[in-house]
């Protein structure tokens, strides 16, 4: 066969190239992705009536995952069957309907198509709601294996889509709020598309990060020395929230302390009787059905005259649970501390968007002087974004904060941008004295590594509030019991 093969080679060598020849090659050749292109006028009355929360929410992830279980056995039906669930729902608008086909259409024939067509259907997706005002959107992430591309979705409520003109003709700053349940976490609580002119900002990475790091520091009565950043966080949030919402932070943060306190109390706790394990406990206090759970272990132990979980600590748990909940300004002061935590991530990546590689300014980036060589652009860009967030009065000793908790040792270009620039701010790292003029600090080295680029301000029309979510939501782990 090899002999054959090596003729045939040898005496068509030279020979012009059949017809046949040129569609198989034209077949193979890769294809610039055309945008997608609406077929039929948009419809707002079409649109509102389509449940938008679920599609995002159940329908679209639901079809999407199931198009990654094996097609040999019963994942293919599942598969179907989830489109025409999401067909039937988001497919009431032509349009959508028409987007929806050609992509079930490529996943489904396992194309390996990773820059083309799939992003391009996706990406219209984004562009055709935002255009019609519906405030939904999918990030997606393309995984090559054997049997094709699979498709990761991670869907998002528009909570603001803020225009930022001042920077970028085309820039603007979206933020999102998390609408389906997956498994899917984001590693960062914001992200820049230069190329698109788009800032993701993450309400619920910023929410769990100002519930779990930024509401702990409102505790006056800690009685462990604090380091100095601490004290500076806590000055700056009194003049960026005022003190009446300091003030219930720190009330509201004791009573969830010694919620917390109460939990791990009985989780420790061992002798006769069902035991208790909290795994976590919300910021609104226990669930209804954590507490209820609670009370079927203490009646239990108190027909077997066990005390291990008792009556008395159920109803403990109940009314420290109802001192959060029936705190009704808690959220909006949560949310509050959340936006000002925003702020600061914004003004990191709007520096991105004006740090675009289209703009004159992203050649003082990428030349950085008194960087070393050996950064690369990602590093330099993040250099800069960080010096952006550090100069901004307000903002500016929160957003050291959160860049103080980036692990060192991760060797990603956010860990490498911050050991060079630190050591420039602070005579004595994270944990040492902080500097009065800070902010002048930053602006100074700024400065000194690209020049006098002009600052950029933030959008004026953020939002104050960032929603938080509470423990009425399904997806957060509510307790399990342990028997004893």
């Amino acid at each position: 066969m090899a002999i054959c093969a090596s003729v045939w080679l040898l005496f068509t060598k030279g020979a012009p190239p059949t017809q046949s020849d040129i569609d198989a090659k034209a077949l193979r050749a890769p294809k610039t992705a055309q945008p997608f292109r609406p077929l039929y006028p948009v419809d707002s009355h079409i649109l509102s009536s389509i449940d938008m929360a679920k599609v995002h929410g159940q329908l679209l992830p639901a079809w999407t995952i199931a198009l990654q279980h094996s097609p040999h056995s019963i994942g293919h039906r599942d598969a179907e069957s989830a489109f025409d669930a999401l067909r039937a729902e988001a497919g009431k608008d032509p349009n959508l309907g028409i987007l929806l086909d050609q992509l079930n259409e490529k996943l489904m024939d396992g194309v390996h198509d990773f820059r083309g067509e799939i992003p391009a259907l996706v990406n219209g997706w984004n562009e055709y709601l935002a255009q019609s005002g519906v405030p939904f959107r999918v990030e997606y992430h393309l995984e090559k294996t054997l049997r094709g591309a699979e498709l990761r979705v991670r869907c998002y409520r528009v909570v603001a889509d803020i225009s930022v003109s001042a920077v970028s003709s085309r820039g603007h700053v979206l933020i999102l709020a998390r609408q389906d349940q997956t498994n899917l976490i984001e590693a960062f609580l914001g992200q820049t598309s230069t190329d698109r002119g788009t800032a993701l900002i993450m309400s619920d990475r910023i929410a769990e990060y100002a519930i779990d790091r930024l509401w702990p520091l409102f505790d006056v009565h800690n009685a462990t020395p604090e380091p100095e950043l601490i004290t500076r966080v806590r000055q700056e949030a009194h003049l960026a929230l005022g003190r009446p919402i300091v003030a219930l932070l720190a009330r509201s943060f004791s009573v969830h302390r010694s919620l917390e306190t109460e939990v791990a109390t009985l989780a420790q706790r061992r002798g006769c009787g069902a035991g208790l394990l909290i795994e976590r406990v919300p910021w609104d206090g226990l669930s209804d059905r954590a507490l209820a759970m609670v009370n079927r272990i203490a009646q239990k132990n108190d027909r077997r005259r066990c005390s291990r979980v008792t009556l008395v600590d159920a109803d403990r748990l109940s009314a420290i649970s109802r001192q959060l909940r029936e705190h009704a300004e808690l959220s909006q002061a949560l949310g509050t501390l959340a936006g000002w935590l925003t702020k600061a991530v914004v003004a990191h990546e709007v520096r991105h968007l004006a740090d675009d590689v289209s703009t004159p300014d992203a050649a003082g980036v990428s030349l950085c002087r008194g960087c070393p060589e050996s950064f690369d652009f990602k590093v330099r860009a993040e250099i800069s974004a960080y010096l952006a967030s550090f100069e901004t009065e307000g903002v500016g000793y929160v957003a050291l904060h959160q860049a103080c908790g980036i692990e060192g040792d991760r060797r990603e270009s956010h860990s490498t941008a911050l050991e060079f620039l630190l050591p420039k701010l602070l005579v004595d790292g994270c944990a040492g004295p902080i500097p009065d003029d800070f902010y002048a600090r930053a602006a100074a080295v700024r400065a000194q590594l690209f020049g006098r680029i002009d600052k950029v301000p933030l959008p004026k029309n953020l939002p104050a509030v960032v929603p938080v979510r509470g423990q009425e939501h399904p997806d957060l782990p509510s307790g399990s019991v342990s028997t004893g």
